[in-house]
């Protein structure tokens, strides 16, 4: 029978950490935008103008992302509906670029206009200056298809990604005198829902609703028992998976989403579970 001492005490021999990477992909949300062009645009994500703006992606979006995934980067794409030249046109950074990531209790048909009601967990994963080269968003793209992609906008920190709905919130001062062109956004849908707010970047309510249509890289771990996403199976790693452990049951309401330390599957987080943690913590193997 499992107890907390139990737990403790086993961790007292564990010795080493496991350093685990995995393969780079990326997931174009929302999906049905993948080769198409959005119906609306929107210039706060993209930076050519300041304010605020959120949106939601839906469990469903996010269906191929597996758990434990650290979201490193996104890219976003001029929209197609206006012939935008390829921006910016001189080089330029936008002076103050902010970035959060988080979860949801909601849906995108709920999407709220209070900012701080869609977004749990909130994590900030770029902060300071966004420095765009010459031409960094291209203008060329068959007839009626979408832009193509920008560069990479790669986080400070990254995210690990643990169910639920991904909500991606921007907050920036905007290019300024160095605007003039927009991202390729989508109308709200059950897949997907925002809003934007183009007064101030300390916003904490929307005033227009659209989707931003972005494709974020991500990096599968390859280490299950990487709890935390930090690449390492170590002492960051087992205080986590002792809360997970005392829980016990996956169907829990106190237990994290997605219960990422059941790693064999069984909706149970427990001495089973606890071998596989102790294997990749101790004898430098990813589970």
């Amino acid at each position: 029978m499992k107890t907390a001492k139990t737990v403790v005490a086993a961790g007292a021999w564990l010795l080493a950490g496991a350093h685990c990477t995995g393969a780079e992909q990326h997931l174009v949300l929302p999906a049905a935008f993948a080769n198409a062009e959005g119906q609306v645009s929107n210039s706060i994500p993209i930076g050519s103008s300041g304010g605020t703006m959120q949106t939601m992606y839906s469990v469903g979006e996010m269906a191929s992302v597996p758990l434990g995934s650290r979201i490193t980067g996104f890219q976003m794409r001029q929209d197609n509906n206006f012939g935008f030249a390829p921006w910016p046109r001189v080089i330029f950074a936008i002076e103050d670029y902010r970035v959060y990531m988080g979860t949801s209790l909601l849906t995108p048909a709920a999407f709220s206009n209070t900012f701080a009601a869609n977004i749990l967990n909130k994590q900030q994963v770029k902060a300071g200056p966004l420095p765009l080269p010459l031409n960094a968003y291209p203008s060329i793209s068959p007839p009626g298809g979408p832009e193509q992609w920008g560069p990479v906008i790669v986080l400070d920190q990254a995210y690990t990604y643990q169910g639920g709905p991904l909500v991606i919130e921007w907050r920036n001062t905007g290019a300024g005198s160095n605007g003039g062109t927009s991202g390729d956004a989508a109308f709200n849908s059950a897949a997907a829902a925002g809003g934007g707010n183009s007064t101030s970047p300390e916003a904490t309510t929307s005033n227009g609703g659209s989707t931003a249509i972005v494709r974020i890289t991500y990096v599968t771990s390859a280490c299950p028992a990487d709890l935390n996403g930090d690449g390492f199976v170590d002492d960051g790693d087992f205080p986590i998976f002792v809360v997970a452990y005392n829980i016990l049951d996956c169907a829990d309401a106190a237990m994290p989403a997605g219960c990422p330390a059941d790693f064999n599957g069984d909706d149970l987080v427990d001495d089973a579970d606890f071998v596989v943690f102790v294997v990749a913590y101790n004898e430098l193997v990813c589970a």
